[in-house]
């Protein structure tokens, strides 16, 4: 890979200049709610959702399939939000501790007999389910914001095996638009400030700096070998997790 720069004395201001880049601070993150209890019962569901439910039992008593979850995901997310209730009942249709899930509408006593009952999701139905419960953020829409949304996407770049090489892909491919608008000539200031902002937003509260850190060397790396070895190792090299080489 190429080290050495044709400009006279930009390596040590390409250098400086990313590791002291000034980045906005994002605000701190709302206070964590209470965490949902899993014990295999969910109440105070409301009526429509439960509604919804006990159809989709009726007509399928077992396993729920994916057009059982996809019409269930579609009741809860009608009114446009999640309440703490349909929070509980996608946790509980999504784990695997209980076998049997118990719920009851809002008004319904938790010893009431006509709750109804079904059986924690798998597959597919379970993979509906979940992305009602941790929706998969839209990745341009996130990078549009003025701080390109950093702190959802270096959470979805932990998220899952999946979403990780999804996520890495895409911040490759922005940070090849910089890349491509870099040169000895501009000092390649494009990418060297878009570097430099995005590991200051891995430092904001609220943000896994370790996973920021390494999603932006990863992503660094990746265009470096998809340019042929051509981006100077200088730009990127003092991100590297565990330090320079």
């Amino acid at each position: 890979m190429m080290t050495r720069f044709s400009v006279a004395g930009f390596a040590q201001t390409a250098l400086l200049a990313a590791m002291v880049g000034a980045a906005p601070l994002l605000a701190a993150p709302p206070p964590p709610t209470a965490p949902v209890v899993i014990d295999g019962q969910v109440n105070d569901l409301s009526p429509a959702v439960f509604a919804e439910l006990k159809l989709v039992r009726q007509r399928n008593p077992g396993s729920l399939n994916q057009v059982d979850a996809q019409q269930i995901a579609a009741a809860i997310r009608k009114d446009g939000k999640i309440d703490a209730a349909e929070a509980d009942l996608l946790t509980e249709m999504t784990q695997s501790q209980f076998r049997n899930i118990r719920i009851y509408a809002a008004g319904m006593a938790p010893t009431s007999d006509q709750f109804v009952q079904t059986l924690p999701a798998v597959g597919n139905a379970k993979k509906v389910l979940l992305n009602v419960l941790n929706p998969v953020p839209d990745l341009a829409a996130e990078w549009a914001k003025p701080n390109h949304g950093w702190d959802v996407v270096v959470t979805d770049y932990k998220s899952s095996p999946e979403r990780e090489g999804k996520v890495l892909a895409f911040v490759t491919e922005e940070l090849a638009k910089k890349w491509l608008v870099s040169n000895t000539g501009n000092s390649f200031k494009p990418l060297r400030d878009e570097i430099a902002r995005l590991y200051g937003l891995g430092n904001s509260p609220g943000v896994d700096s370790a996973a920021s850190r390494n999603l932006l060397y990863r992503a660094m790396s990746t265009l470096d070998g998809n340019s042929g070895g051509t981006v100077p190792d200088l730009l990127y090299n003092w991100i590297k997790p565990g330090g320079a080489l």
